[in-house]
Formats: C-alpha cells, structure tokens, sequence
C-alpha cells in the first residue's frame, strides 16, 4: 500500500531538535523526503540527518537563519534541488524569552521572539511559495502555540508572535487555494523538548510518576505527536483543511497543564 506521503518533498526549519525533529521524522516515516534544517547546531542536525535517512527516505541538511531572508531562500532552494522538488514546508523554530513589558530588556526580547518567530516563519513561506506553485497539491505549516489563546503576563511578546503568525496563516491560505496550497497552523501546548525542560526546570519534573498523575491522559505531549498531525494536514484525509489554527493541547487551553500538576513555584500569571 502507498504511504500517506509518497512521492512528496519536504522541508522542515528548526529540525534538528524537538518538535522540528518530530516533525521531519513523521514525514518521513509517511512517505516524504525531507530536508532537516538548522540554525546553528550542526552536530545536532546530523543527528536528525540520520534519523531521517534512517527510514529509508532521502534527507538533506541544510543550514541558515531563517531571520534573515537571504539565508533562508538559499536553503530552500538548496532543499528543493537536492529533493528534487518542494511540496511541502513547515516552518518552525522557537525561542522562549519570557519576563515584563515593563523589563529594561523589553525592546531586545520583543525583536528577538518577532524575528524568530513571525519573520521568520514568513520568510520560508515567502522563500518557498515559487516552489509549492508548480505543484497541484502543496502545504504550508506553521508551528504556532496554544500560548496565542492564554494571553499571559510574561509571554507577551512570544503570545504577539504566535497570534501574527495565525493571522498570516488565516490570511495567505484565501490566496493559496487558488494555486492548490493548503495553509494551516499547529498549536502545541507544553511539548517534551530541551526547551520545554529547560523553560520548567524547578517548576514541574516531567519524569515524574505523580506529576504525570494528573497530567491530562497520563503523558506529556511528544513531538512525533506534533508530527502525526502534520501528516496528516499534508495527507489527501485533509484535502479541504485550510487556513485553520489547530491545538494539540490535551483540550485545557486557554488553561495551562501547569493548572493540573504539582508544581514547586510558579510564574505569577
């Protein structure tokens, strides 16, 4: 039986850890070949590199900023070459800054999450889209966050750039249908990744049997869950799916897991 994605070419930003990772791992295992991304951590872009040839598909690394428009044209076209084609790009990639409006900081953290964050998740889009239009199926994902519907006091810039990448979505998916692209967002909740273990050290331990007690459905979220998901949007099941912003987040938000489990401290939100 064919696989969900065979024949397709992907590439995936922010792929050499976490839910990126999942991602390009998920497509992968669905058929797709897969170009594996990074920013700057090149050994763990090998890594990703040879899980995903590991499936059996034909993988590429590529590296760029995805920030910085050049450099991540150059990569997507390098992606596309070396694929062969390019039907499909997600973009993703984070970095968690969190503190106050109102911090000395504020101005160097709000250009930090935009343009890692919104800028950068247009610029693949708008590096790639020449590529997705010669095809008559394609799909544009961006990884956006259930943090776009909680409005908390110390994500207010990463929430600002969760909600501008939603709207992108919402808006560009009324002119991509015409050219065969489906736009969509995932929107994770907390994600089983270094940067989710690092944002929470001290505050909830997520080995923990009795923190996973009363975790919803007894288990934090995975990135090949994140992935699943991708898939299937990418997948002829989600031919009529289009510019929708779609939570994987146990069904708790605008709540938080953090209303659920024990926690040793918290942020005041």
């Amino acid at each position: 039986m064919m696989s969900r994605l065979e024949g397709r070419a992907a590439l995936v930003t922010g792929s050499s850890r976490g839910i990126g990772r999942g991602i390009a791992l998920a497509l992968a295992r669905a058929g797709a070949d897969v170009a594996v991304h990074y920013h700057q951590n090149e050994s763990a872009g090998r890594e990703a590199l040879a899980e995903v040839r590991a499936t059996g598909r034909n993988s590429v690394l590529v590296q760029a900023d995805a920030s910085d428009f050049k450099q991540i044209s150059a990569a997507v076209d390098e992606a596309a070459e070396a694929l062969g084609k390019l039907d499909i790009v997600v973009a993703n990639g984070a970095n968690a800054l969190v503190g106050s409006f109102f911090d000395d900081d504020a101005v160097e953290v709000f250009e930090s999450i935009v343009h890692t964050h919104l800028f950068g998740y247009f610029y693949t889009a708008k590096a790639a889209e020449h590529h997705l239009r010669k095809h008559a199926r394609s799909d544009i994902i961006f990884i956006s966050s259930n943090a776009s519907q909680q409005f908390w006091a110390d994500e207010w810039a990463y929430c600002t750039a969760k909600n501008g990448i939603n709207a992108l979505c919402k808006c560009i998916s009324k002119d991509a249908n015409r050219h065969g692209m489906r736009v969509n967002c995932i929107g994770p909740s907390v994600t089983d990744t270094e940067l989710a273990r690092k944002a929470f050290e001290g505050v909830i331990d997520m080995d923990d049997p009795e923190t996973l007690k009363h975790v919803p459905y007894g288990r934090f979220i995975q990135p090949s869950d994140i992935g699943n998901m991708a898939v299937f949007l990418c997948s002829d099941e989600a031919w009529l799916v289009n510019g929708q912003v779609i939570l994987v987040d146990w069904g708790v938000t605008p709540g938080s897991v953090l209303n659920y489990v024990p926690y040793d401290k918290f942020r005041g939100n």
